[in-house]
């Protein structure tokens, strides 16, 4: 996998390669990478108990010590955590959580989506209200909007990273 990024970079060196997780191989793929997206950060879908929970102790302490490890290395790193988007009093707690994650570890991208990804919630940690199928917030909390698809994440990301150039 090391060697096919690498070469993927040589041969496309404009083209933005985004890592999914890779903790285990982020010391020599960090070179070649402009992101690492964090997917499960703090929120995750747990299958057998069906439902989307917020991590705590030991897999808390773990994820935080990999966020650590990705900013010793200096690298960009995107957070996807899961959450109900259907559940707008869920979406904004597990927002308000990650995002104080978020902004306690230096992520600036910040991203919720169900786990069909079939909606991804783009910047929670934006003020503004959630939107996506008709619903809004009215509780001012900090939610961000929910857009189309989740094949359109990477594109999304893309784009985001395009605009801030």
């Amino acid at each position: 996998m090391i060697e096919l990024i690498r070469e993927i970079r040589e041969r496309y060196p404009g083209i933005v390669i985004v890592a999914n997780r890779g903790f285990s191989i982020k010391e020599e793929i960090a070179p070649y990478v402009d992101y690492f997206l964090f997917e499960d950060f703090v929120t995750y879908y747990n299958f057998s108990a069906r439902r989307y929970e917020i991590f705590k102790g030991a897999e808390l302490e773990w994820e935080l010590k990999q966020l650590e490890e990705l900013q010793k290395l200096n690298v960009s790193v995107l957070a996807l955590g899961y959450a109900n988007l259907s559940d707008e009093r869920q979406v904004e707690e597990f927002g308000r959580i990650v995002c104080s994650y978020a902004k306690k570890y230096h992520v600036s991208g910040v991203y919720l989506a169900g786990i069909s990804l079939q909606k991804v919630g783009v910047e929670p940690c934006q003020n503004s209200r959630l939107k996506g199928g008709g619903k809004s917030s009215n509780s001012g909390g900090k939610v961000g909007k929910v857009c189309g698809p989740g094949s359109i994440l990477l594109l999304t990301l893309i784009l985001l990273w395009r605009r801030s150039l």
